[in-house]
């Protein structure tokens, strides 16, 4: 009541609010919908923001993350609606807060509008910030019904839906292309999948650039075809292991057994040769890097040949991810001319992942995390 909702409310285009059998809304509303509520939500202040900041960056050292990549709104486009139109402008000013290399991507139907952003704080090449992406959402999850998919989901007589019409999405991702920008496509049903690949296909036929960093955000249901497609056209694949943990209980069930040996594909994405990065998909999913890659290396109950090795896993999150986000000649991996980035480990992950703890992380040669526990290394004459 409080935000307008009502039963002659109607559903946004790409969301659903859903309703008892009275038509009333019931409260809960799906995907773009969700943006009616949030809308009546009021704001922090801003002190709340900057410990927020804080709380985030040191949890983030603690799970030895140097780098990120955060996806900001700039107006009523994205999932967050109207009341995400700040986002991109609170990020610029709480981005001395974070001691990370940042990588921002922008929700914009208009790229123009990054290009005008980059006379600010989200673009200082030389400082670790860069402001070089746009994100285009052509579906939405596998949790909720509605990831577009190509037949009903085997527990849910729907097949989701594209949230973006493909002739806009293209649009945007011209526009970002032919201005030298990245772009990452959030894909996860295999429709929606599909779709994006097609999309990929026409604008480099069209426009061809064999240096493009072009992404496929998620990337979770996978046909045959459409591996190989991305491994022909070179697109990135942002994956979220993490989610394997999370979904274990009912993906299946979801999507049956025809799908399931298709869900999260990294083994068959990597042995098609697409390069494939490991991200977290916060605050949907959790930050924890070796949690992930405890879920990529164990697939119990979620196609398990689809299992990759632990050093597979650390790529994806190392030279994967800095490949992903156009950084590979400033991080992620330890070579003279790189950026001092360094998270120490407990001990070997490759011969002991799930044992393996985060002991200290270091960020452009300054400990962000176990200052102490570096120091009692030293003295007690470890290496």
């Amino acid at each position: 009541e409080a935000t307008g909702l009502a039963a002659t409310t109607e559903d946004p285009p790409g969301g659903v609010v859903h309703r008892d059998a009275d038509g009333r809304p019931t409260g809960l509303c799906g995907e773009a919908a969700a943006s009616l509520l949030l809308s009546g939500v009021p704001l922090p202040e801003w002190e709340a923001f900057e410990s927020a900041t804080d709380r985030v960056v040191a949890r983030l050292a603690s799970q030895g993350i140097t780098a990120v990549s955060g996806i900001c709104q700039t107006g009523d486009v994205g999932p967050s609606g109207a009341a995400g139109a700040m986002e991109a402008d609170a990020w610029a000013a709480l981005l001395d807060r974070v001691p990370f290399d940042v990588q921002t991507i922008l929700v914009t139907a208009d790229p123009a509008d990054l290009l005008v952003r980059r006379d600010g704080p989200l673009h200082r090449p030389a400082a670790g910030r860069r402001l070089d992406a746009v994100k285009v959402f052509l579906d939405c999850t596998l949790g909720g019904h509605t990831a577009c998919m190509h037949h009903p989901f085997a527990d849910r007589d729907v097949t989701g839906m594209l949230t973006t019409p493909e002739q806009d999405a293209y649009a945007t991702m011209a526009a970002a292309h032919l201005a030298g920008l990245q772009v990452c496509v959030h894909a996860i049903g295999d429709r929606a999948n599909r779709v994006a690949v097609d999309l990929f296909d026409r604008l480099l036929a069209e426009h061809p650039d064999p240096d493009h960093r072009h992404r496929v955000e998620h990337a979770s249901v996978l046909d045959e075809a459409t591996v190989d497609d991305f491994a022909r056209l070179g697109l990135t694949a942002v994956v979220q292991p993490v989610s394997i943990g999370s979904e274990r209980a009912w993906l299946a069930k979801r999507l049956g057994p025809d799908r399931i040996g298709r869900v999260y594909p990294f083994r068959s994405l990597l042995d098609a040769g697409a390069v494939v990065a490991g991200s977290s998909d916060a605050p949907i999913e959790s930050t924890d890097v070796l949690e992930a890659m405890r879920c990529a290396t164990d697939r119990r109950g979620v196609a398990a040949e689809q299992a990759i090795t632990p050093a597979e896993a650390l790529a994806m999150y190392t030279s994967g991810a800095a490949w992903a986000r156009r950084s590979e000649t400033v991080c992620g991996t330890l070579a003279p001319g790189r950026r001092a980035d360094l998270a120490v480990l407990s001990q070997d992950p490759m011969s002991a992942l799930e044992r393996t703890e985060v002991v200290a992380t270091v960020v452009a040669g300054e400990v962000v995390f176990g200052a102490d526990a570096l120091a009692g290394a030293r003295e007690g004459g470890q290496r």
